[in-house]
């Protein structure tokens, strides 16, 4: 018989594509449209936005398509990262972030402990 070789980056496409079909089948359900649909409001009635990312895992909570439809569909709008809950990381790494998501888009280190100083340990 034949041997088929399945290479990890034919798994992680497929990986990827049946995430996709997921997400459409989400958005195709009553009240993810609705929701989907106000989203579109709040990006055509603004200026500036704001993507709240986490500090601890900032590429995995980024909205990669809100980036992708300003660049294509409203390049006159205004992007801006806040990276939160800095205070859950070491300094080191928020300093690093703010640094390779800088070169995106403006980006602002937050934490809401007042307790607290930036960065663990």
């Amino acid at each position: 018989g034949q041997h088929f070789e399945t290479s990890r980056a034919d798994i992680q496409l497929k990986d990827h594509v049946e995430r996709d079909e997921d997400r459409g089948r989400c958005f195709d359900k009553g009240q993810s449209r609705r929701i989907w649909g106000e989203l579109h409001k709040v990006v055509d009635s603004s200026d500036v936005l704001l993507q709240v990312l986490d500090a601890r895992d900032p590429m995995g909570t980024r909205c990669e398509w809100l980036e992708s439809h300003l660049k294509k569909e409203a390049a006159h709008k205004h992007l801006v990262f806040i990276l939160n809950k800095c205070d859950l990381v070491p300094t080191w790494v928020t300093a690093r972030w703010l640094k390779v998501l800088s070169k995106d888009y403006p980006t602002i280190a937050l934490h809401a402990s007042v307790k607290s100083s930036f960065g663990k340990g």
